[in-house]
C-alpha cells in the first residue's frame, strides 16, 4: 500500500512539474509580448521557468534513483526520461550510469561529478564538470528546438532567449552549485 501512495504522490508531483514547465514554456516563448506592459513579468517568467526547470532534473534524479515510482519501473523510468528530456535532452541512461558511478566513487577521480585537479576552484570544477556532461545530444538538443520554435513555429528570439536559453543556463549553474560544489 505504502508503494502505491508513493507512486501516486511522486508521479503526480513530477507530471505537475513537468505540465507546469511545459505551460509557462508555451506560454512565454509564443504569447508573452515583450514590452513596457510586462517588464516586471519578465525576470518573474525567468525565475520561475529556472526553478520548474531545476524541478525536471530533479524528478529525473529521483527516477535514477527509482524512488517516483518504487515498484513500477518502466513508469519511473519513462518519468524521468520524459523530465530529463524536457530539461535539456539528456541520456537518461548514461545520466544514471554516472549518477550510481559518482554515488560510488563521491569525491575521488572516478567519480563524474568531481575535480580531483580542481576541488576547491569552483570556476574550473563547473567547466570540468560542463564538460564531461555535455553530449552531443544535449548540443544537438538546444539549436534543433530553438530553431524549430523560431523558424517553423513562430516564436520570437528574444523570448527563446529569455524563457528558453536563459532559465536553462540558471538551473544548470543552481544544480551544479548546490548539487554538487557546496556539498562536496
Amino acid at each position: 500500500m505504502a508503494a502505491r501512495r508513493i507512486t501516486r504522490v511522486g508521479v503526480g508531483l513530477a507530471t505537475a512539474i513537468m505540465a507546469g514547465w511545459l505551460a509557462i514554456h508555451v506560454l512565454s516563448v509564443f504569447f508573452l509580448e515583450i514590452g513596457p506592459q510586462t517588464l516586471l513579468l519578465v525576470p518573474l517568467v525567468i525565475a520561475v521557468q529556472s526553478w520548474l526547470s531545476v524541478g525536471l532534473f530533479i524528478v529525473a534524479h529521483d527516477a535514477i534513483h527509482g524512488t517516483l515510482a518504487p515498484s513500477h519501473k518502466r513508469l519511473n523510468d519513462a518519468v524521468g526520461r520524459t523530465a530529463i528530456t524536457l530539461y535539456g535532452g539528456f541520456d537518461f541512461d548514461r545520466l544514471a550510469r554516472d549518477h550510481h558511478l559518482h554515488h560510488r566513487h563521491s569525491g575521488t577521480e572516478a567519480d563524474p561529478d568531481f575535480s580531483a585537479a580542481h576541488p576547491r576552484n569552483v570556476v574550473l570544477w563547473a567547466l570540468t564538470f560542463f564538460w564531461r556532461h555535455l553530449t552531443w545530444r544535449v548540443l544537438v538538443f538546444f539549436p534543433l528546438v530553438f530553431n524549430i520554435e523560431l523558424h517553423l513555429l513562430g516564436a520570437e528570439r528574444l523570448n527563446l532567449l529569455l524563457f528558453f536559453c536563459l532559465p536553462a543556463v540558471v538551473s544548470a549553474f543552481q544544480l551544479f552549485y548546490f548539487g554538487t560544489f557546496l556539498p562536496h
